[in-house]
């Protein structure tokens, strides 16, 4: 049996830098991510999620990516649901974390963060995940 190897594409601003009130979602401006033909994320059978923390909290904190998947009508957006969570916490510091996403993933959705727990300003990127021979 072959390996299994995983290739990335180019990263994806799924949500602006935006200031982040704790217990909220950001308002930060989203660009849709598309795994269908010929979207932004052609084709990808996983995400994985960047959030570069710029403004960090005063204490420590967590962050969750949540996912605004789109309506099958193509009308608006379904109501959000948390996807996936950094496993460590926001430090004191401005850093990078990664999370991937959990479940099955929309054809077609906007990303968000949310703060946990302290307020921080963040940005997030999305990163296709395909699968490859070599």
């Amino acid at each position: 049996m072959g390996n299994y190897y995983i290739r990335y594409i180019a990263d994806l601003m799924a949500q602006a830098s935006a200031a982040i009130t704790a217990d909220t979602l950001s308002a930060g401006t989203t660009t849709e991510i598309s795994l269908a033909s010929g979207g932004n994320a052609n084709g990808a059978h996983a995400l994985e999620f960047e959030i570069d923390v710029t403004v960090a909290p005063s204490t420590a904190a967590y962050a969750e990516v949540w996912c605004e998947p789109l309506q099958h009508d193509g009308a608006g957006n379904s109501a959000p649901f948390r996807c996936a969570r950094v496993p460590v916490p926001i430090a004191t510091s401005a850093d990078k974390y990664l999370c991937e996403f959990v479940g099955a993933i929309p054809e077609k959705a906007n990303y968000l963060i949310k703060a946990i727990g302290y307020d921080f300003t963040a940005a997030l990127s999305a990163r296709g995940k395909y699968a490859s021979d070599t």
